[in-house]
């Protein structure tokens, strides 16, 4: 059995329809819109919820989430002309190449979201955003050239965005709004359903985690690994090599699909994720700065006492002589 859901796909500045749009799942389901801009999804009873790339060339891209409770309405969504992203100056900014390769914009939802809490995290915990730059400073020694392999193939893009800028973009939700505003429980308990959903069943999440954590521990993948998977296999283990990418992507990547196996609690997946953050590269702020610092950066952990003690017992190791001001901070245990 199968359920149906019409989309009708606009240009968004002249809302005429736009033939020819793209609306794939990255493995060979999904088809193209007609004359009018219309497509209808046929969706396998065994799915609740199906997540679609909608693009066109000329077009920035966008995703698409059909649920059984569009059906017999018709749904309507729009594609922007892409206009490409000024030359970059050489100062600032932050560029997510694999994402925006597999996103087919720089100024798609993934790549904006991830910029803006990118800032929001620095402007909270200065700490928190020195490493953010030294974990960029890593993957800009791979994602240029893996994004242009990335960028020569639609498949290899759909796949991408499926396996990897999904998942990872939800989980990135999730810790953000975790550290920046955990009060705000509607929105934790959103970014939790989002997460949960970026992981649909039909991709089997337990093979894409074991094949993960294949990769975490260094061990060969089996022969039945996804094609894209072993395609890309050289560069990723490449980038597995740095242990800030390490941590930053593949932990992350792995606990998203390996929570969505076995449906775990994934604010702990996050905690735990936090608690183990390589700070211990990011240099001492001056005594006259370490109080303040050391503050900020517990205020994106406050909604976990383990987590906190972590970091605290990192930076104390990093950081000989530190050990009252953490514990003023919060960051360690009164006496540990």
């Amino acid at each position: 059995m199968v359920w149906a859901v019409t989309l009708v796909v606009h240009d968004c500045a002249t809302n005429a329809g736009l033939q020819g749009a793209l609306i794939s799942d990255g493995y060979g389901g999904g088809g193209y819109t007609d004359s009018y801009g219309q497509f209808i999804a046929l969706i396998d009873d065994y799915y609740s919820g199906y997540i679609a790339q909608i693009s066109k060339s000329g077009y920035s891209s966008r995703n698409f989430t059909f649920d059984r409770s569009q059906i017999g309405t018709p749904q309507s969504t729009c594609l922007s002309v892409y206009v490409p992203p000024p030359p970059s100056s050489g100062g600032g900014g932050i560029s997510c190449f694999i994402v925006t390769a597999a996103s087919g914009s720089a100024q798609s939802k993934e790549v904006t979201g991830m910029r803006a809490l990118r800032d929001q995290v620095a402007a909270r915990a200065p700490l928190a955003g020195r490493l953010i730059d030294a974990i960029y400073d890593q993957y800009w020694r791979f994602s240029p050239a893996l994004a242009d392999q990335i960028a020569e193939s639609e498949a290899a893009r759909m796949g991408v965005m499926a396996l990897v800028v999904r998942p990872l973009f939800a989980w990135f939700q999730l810790a953000g709004q975790l550290a920046l505003a955990p009060d705000d429980t509607a929105a934790v308990r959103q970014a939790e359903k989002e997460l949960r959903s970026a992981c649909p069943r039909y991709l089997s999440p337990a093979k894409v985690a074991s094949y993960l954590a294949l990769l975490l521990r260094g061990e060969p993948l089996p022969a039945g690994a996804p094609g894209l998977v072993t395609q890309l296999e050289p560069q990723l283990r490449s980038a597995l090599a740095l242990p800030l990418v390490q941590w930053a992507i593949f932990e992350p990547l792995q606990r998203t699909w390996h929570g969505a196996a076995e449906r775990l609690d994934m604010r702990s997946q996050v905690a735990a994720w936090l608690g183990a953050a390589p700070l211990d590269c990011v240099m001492s702020p001056t005594p006259q700065q370490l109080e303040e610092e050391l503050a900020s950066l517990a205020s994106l952990v406050r909604f976990d006492p383990g987590a906190r003690n972590r970091i605290g017992a990192t930076l104390l190791a990093a950081w000989p002589g530190t050990d009252a001001a953490l514990a003023q901070a919060g960051l360690l245990d009164a006496g540990a």
